[in-house]
């Protein structure tokens, strides 16, 4: 990608699982400000989460990291858009 493109990610849907008692994820979506896990972390996100969410980078690349404990208790999933930016151009993936 453009290394002048910024990437905006719109969280349309998200149902992935409920905290357990102690208020922690089974299942989270992490979500990067770069291509590695290393990158700074823009947010960890687990049910409860108001959509429409929208995150943006500081440069041309994000990561997404899915965890699940896969429990049995199938949810509907998450629903992600992209879009990207140059200057005031927005470009729909």
């Amino acid at each position: 990608m453009d290394k002048q493109k910024k990437v905006t990610l719109l969280v349309r849907d998200f149902d992935i699982g409920k905290p357990h008692n102690q208020g922690q994820c089974e299942d989270f979506l992490q979500i990067y400000d770069g291509p590695l896990d290393r990158s700074k972390l823009l947010g960890s996100y687990c049910n409860g989460l108001e959509v429409p969410l929208v995150v943006r980078s500081s440069d041309n690349s994000m990561r997404l990291r899915f965890y699940s404990m896969a429990n049995g208790n199938p949810r509907k999933g998450f629903r992600i858009q992209y879009l990207t930016t140059s200057g005031n151009i927005l470009y729909s993936h």
